[in-house]
């Protein structure tokens, strides 16, 4: 009798995405007790009761197998069923009572992403394009809605796929410069299930080209070197970028600069160097925009050499003989030129070169010093050489004195001390006193002057007046008040000065000591006071207000022995 069989199926993946087909295997098996294997025979498969294609030959090893195509598999649960049709040996069966139950779950996509600019700069506006395809052969394009985001923020509202399945975004133009992440958020349909599209680093923003131009300049003509010259630019964004650029700019006449911000519009060029001067500006660039230069030199306008004026002063003044006495020239621009002159100053002494030229630095030259020059009232002057962009000039004549004698300085906030030394000889009439050896001390208290100035000490080796009747000269000298080199005739100090002269008081009455100045007719102690006289000490001291070019002396009297000769026989 013909055997029984069992019909059982399979599909080569369950569930199955939309869009794939799916292969349906029936398996057909003889019942026990046969162990035989149905080898012919049709097998007729069945999607959700609907015999689909011709019925499929059973093979050798008891199959059939059919590829159902995604066009009856749409998404969602199919009941898949297959009949055996039987043959002599073989009884027919079917799985209707235990259909296999095939998943169909929607399909995945794939998108591709293009972008309106391929490298689009700041400023520059641009868009997305975005177009999805199902996976698989022919299966239908996807329907819905897509949502742009960019670095995670939304890009305007969803946008429905138009019928290529295709969403363009809106345009957008205010992407920083630098990578940017895209996000696509697919809505999904009914076939295609809903999706979220992460492309980090999609689009890259460059930084926009811009062009720097000069626009101006004021003033425009008579100019020195020196002088401001205001010059002014624009940057403009080269297209299609756009925006505002910031920044510095700076403008350049190949040795001169000036520097400014892009708002200020302009900066102010003091050119060093006479003639017509070529300008350049530079844009520095800032995040957003690339830096720019102009593509060739302005020319601008002609500077003449500025006009200058030369000062020279001197260390010392006045300066004792013999000790080193230098100069200090400074050049200075005159108005409306300015700037700090460069070039060289020769030095004159007596309208005699003081050494060679001599090279500014900052606008300032010293001399070389010198120690030959004779007493009294010597002239000097600086001649500025002129550079090319200062003419030439010459300083007033500086009257520089020469004294004999011993130098000091007083300062109105500290004072002054003053300390001479030295031996004496005294004439007086015929014969020759000798004085003592003598160490002057002269202390300018602080405040004791108003401005600077500078005491010249001479001792005197030999007194033209006489002291006064009765007494000698212990010491006498003149005390000189210089004021910017000029010699004070009357001079009154603030506060008292204190003079101090120690000495050893061999042979000498002390308590007679006087300190007197001359007042042009004979001795007088005005102004002058004895404030200490201690021989133990071996000192005298003294207090002096009023100073004039006069001779000041501390005499007294000297002590005598007595020699009464006597004779024995």
């Amino acid at each position: 009798a013909k055997a029984d069989t069992t019909l059982s199926l399979i599909t080569n993946q369950n569930p199955s995405p939309y869009g794939i087909p799916v292969l349906a295997t029936a398996y057909v098996t003889g019942n026990d007790p046969s162990t035989a294997v149905p080898v012919s025979g049709t097998v007729q498969f069945y999607i959700d009761g609907v015999a689909y294609g011709a019925p499929v030959k059973v093979g050798s090893d008891g199959s059939a197998s059919k590829l159902l195509p995604y066009t009856a598999l749409w998404v969602g649960t199919h009941s898949v069923t297959a009949v055996y049709s039987g043959d002599a040996n073989f009884n027919g069966s079917d799985n209707t009572a235990d259909p296999l139950m095939q998943v169909v779950e929607k399909g995945s996509l794939t998108v591709l992403l293009d972008f309106t600019a391929d490298a689009p700069v700041f400023g520059q506006a641009f868009g997305m394009t975005a177009t999805f395809t199902g996976d698989g052969p022919n299966v239908p394009l996807p329907t819905g809605t897509l949502q742009f985001s960019i670095d995670g923020a939304d890009l305007g509202v969803p946008i429905d796929l138009d019928a290529a399945a295709t969403a363009i975004s809106d345009l957008i133009d205010s992407l920083a410069v630098g990578a940017h992440a895209v996000t696509l958020s697919y809505s999904g349909d009914d076939t295609y299930a809903a999706a979220v599209i992460d492309i980090p680093s999609a689009i890259a923003v460059l930084k926009a080209d811009t062009s720097i131009a000069i626009t101006g300049w004021l003033p425009d003509s008579g100019l020195v070197v020196g002088q401001a010259l205001t010059v002014t630019f624009d940057v403009s964004v080269t297209a299609p970028g756009a925006g505002a650029p910031t920044g510095a700019v700076t403008v350049s006449n190949g040795i001169d600069s000036c520097f400014a911000s892009l708002a200020d519009g302009s900066c102010q060029l003091s050119p060093t160097f006479s003639g017509v001067q070529q300008l350049t500006a530079v844009y520095s660039g800032d995040g957003s925009f690339n830096s720019s230069s102009t593509a060739a030199p302005v020319e601008g306008p002609t500077y003449d050499k500025a006009a200058t004026a030369v000062t020279v002063v001197t260390g010392v003044n006045p300066q004792g003989l013999g000790l080193p006495v230098s100069f200090t020239a400074a050049v200075q621009a005159e108005a409306p030129g300015g700037g700090v002159p460069d070039g060289m100053v020769q030095f004159k002494v007596d309208d005699v070169e003081l050494g060679s030229p001599v090279t500014l630095i900052n606008g300032s030259a010293a001399s070389e010093s010198i120690t030959d020059l004779a007493t009294g009232l010597h002239t000097v002057t600086a001649h500025y050489l002129g550079s090319s962009g200062y003419l030439e000039s010459d300083s007033a004549q500086l009257p520089q004195r020469i004294v004999e004698g011993c130098l000091g300085t007083a300062t109105p906030e500290a004072g002054g001390l003053l300390i001479c030394t030295g031996t004496q000889n005294v004439s007086l009439g015929d014969n020759v006193n000798n004085g003592l050896p003598v160490t002057t001390t002269i202390e300018i208290p602080a405040g004791a002057v108003a401005s600077k100035v500078t005491l010249v000490y001479n001792r005197l080796d030999g007194s033209l007046l006489a002291p006064p009747a009765g007494t000698d000269f212990v010491s006498s000298f003149t005390l000189d008040v210089y004021i910017e080199s000029a010699l004070q005739s009357a001079y009154t100090f603030t506060t008292p000065i204190s003079i101090t002269m120690s000495y050893i008081p061999d042979n000498w009455d002390t308590d007679s000591f006087m300190a007197l100045g001359w007042d042009g007719s004979a001795w007088s102690a005005n102004g002058l006071a004895i404030t200490s006289n201690n021989p133990d000490e071996q000192a005298t001291g003294f207090t002096m207000q009023n100073v004039g070019a006069q001779e000041y002396a501390l005499t007294g009297e000297h002590e005598y022995l007595l020699f009464v000769p006597f004779f024995i026989h």
